[in-house]
């Protein structure tokens, strides 16, 4: 330990920052959010296994179904992540004024973004399936998905975006317990409704469904009755809600606006190949769900660190103390990067523990083993990229930056390649999946040379 220590001390300041304040604050902040990922993932997994248990139609059908549910998590991302930015640089000033009316122009949104997708998920379910799948039968299993889980949008909308409000005033144990409290409820609902136990009727993909809508209906009345009866920091009221005078709507939509647009096309990216997936046949479909479930859940505390550090950059631009926020974002990219290699290491440890527990056909085996081989590579770049631009840049104020890098080299590297690749040219299936995955690599790069240039700090306050 003394050896490490001396050569701890060696490393330049301006590179690597010394205060055992920082490092202690960014444990505490993202040892709660990692327990909270683990317990997201959990849920997600839930229904991954139980249906996947069933056959690889059911599996793909619930993939490929919450596709609509995926592209509304990043509108609430967008929606949330700009509001996030704007809180934490005005709770580092101080003015909690200001935070009530951005949180008043989030929830607005949120509700009308969430009766559209609501609207569309409930009439055009067949149809959102049908541009993922060929197969009829997944098509089938996965409106029926739709249909149920549209009801829950709202309030996932409002539970969700709130959460991440709170944790950008340093709140982060609250989604500890809510998340808790969802996944329990889910895992139990899913094993009662899915298999028919305890008497219920077996309701397959239907009762998955159910169990996501009452689980998300309870994750929403607890937000919902801390955010008014038990907060106090932020202490907002209902009343506020109809506030009139939103004098930083211009603001919010100035730098919450990247953010948006960001989340949006990365999402819209994101539906587009996994059309191309979808497109390239079941066991494609489920070897690619394998996959990326396992490389989801060992970069839990990479992404838990992002969003800790973008409560720590955020908070500190807000009290203008810029060069600690330079030397903070530099020690933050280098912990990414070691955080990612041992995500690197911890995929392939799992690789076969997590593939025994699916029951697929040997393609998709095959498939399987190949993209985690892949994903494991990429992870690496994955948790830096993740680090600079959610938990450094943005919060930052360097959103314009954040949304070029981020959805530059998906759209003219990755979606052009993917697609041709996949569905034209012929390409092998690991090389498809690359494609598809491989712009973290550019983005690295790019989002280094940002770093080191410093221009990402941005007091994104009224008065500045």
């Amino acid at each position: 330990m003394s050896f490490i220590r001396k050569y701890f001390n060696k490393i330049p300041d301006k590179l690597i920052t010394k205060e055992s304040g920082f490092y202690r604050r960014l444990l505490q902040l993202s040892i709660p959010l990692s327990f909270t990922s683990l317990i997201g993932f959990g849920a997600g997994l839930a229904d991954t296994l139980m249906l996947g248990t069933l056959s690889e139609v059911h599996l793909s059908a619930s993939v490929l179904g919450n596709q609509l549910g995926f592209v509304y998590m990043l509108f609430i991302g967008g929606v949330g992540g700009g509001a996030s930015i704007l809180v934490a640089q005005y709770w580092g000033r101080t003015d909690v004024i200001s935070i009530h009316k951005v949180l008043v122009i989030m929830y607005r949104a949120l509700i009308a973004g969430g009766v559209l997708f609501t609207c569309v998920a409930l009439f055009f379910g067949d149809r959102i399936m049908g541009i993922f799948s060929t197969d009829p039968r997944v098509v089938y299993e996965g409106a029926k998905l739709l249909r149920i889980t549209g009801f829950s949008f709202i309030l996932m909308g409002v539970s969700s975006a709130s959460l991440s409000v709170l944790r950008s005033v340093g709140s982060v144990n609250i989604a500890l317990y809510v998340s808790i409290i969802s996944l329990s409820l889910k895992a139990i609902l899913n094993w009662i409704l899915i298999f028919g136990n305890l008497g219920a009727p077996k309701m397959e993909i239907e009762g998955a469904a159910i169990a996501t809508v009452v689980s998300r209906f309870v994750e929403f009345a607890v937000v919902v009755f801390y955010m008014v009866f038990t907060d106090n920091k932020i202490r907002f009221k209902l009343k506020y809600l109809f506030m009139s005078k939103l004098d930083l709507l211009r603001d919010y939509i100035r730098f919450g606006g990247p953010v948006f647009i960001n989340e949006f096309l990365w999402g819209i990216g994101a539906a587009i190949i996994t059309v191309v997936v979808g497109r390239m046949g079941t066991e494609f479909t489920a070897a690619s769900a394998i996959a990326t479930t396992l490389g989801h859940f060992v970069i839990l505390i990479n992404f838990s660190m992002a969003f800790a550090a973008s409560t720590i950059i955020g908070n500190t631009v807000g009290a203008g103390d810029y060069l600690k926020a330079r030397m903070y974002g530099n020690t933050l990219t280098i912990i990414s990067i070691v955080t990612g290699l041992f995500s690197f290491c911890l995929m392939h440890l799992l690789k076969y523990p997590t593939l025994s527990l699916y029951n697929v056909s040997e393609m998709t085996l095959i498939f399987s083993k190949q993209f985690i081989d892949i994903f494991a590579v990429l992870v690496i770049f994955q948790s830096a990229v993740m680090m600079m631009i959610v938990g450094v840049q943005r919060s930052g104020g360097d959103t314009r930056f954040a949304l070029i890098i981020d959805v530059l080299f998906m759209w003219i590297i990755s979606i052009p390649l993917g697609f041709l690749g996949g569905l034209q040219w012929g390409w092998a299936a690991p090389l498809v999946f690359f494609v598809l995955r491989g712009d973290e690599i550019i983005k690295t790069v790019f989002c280094l040379l940002r770093m080191k240039s410093g221009k990402w700090v941005k007091d994104i306050t009224k008065d500045n």
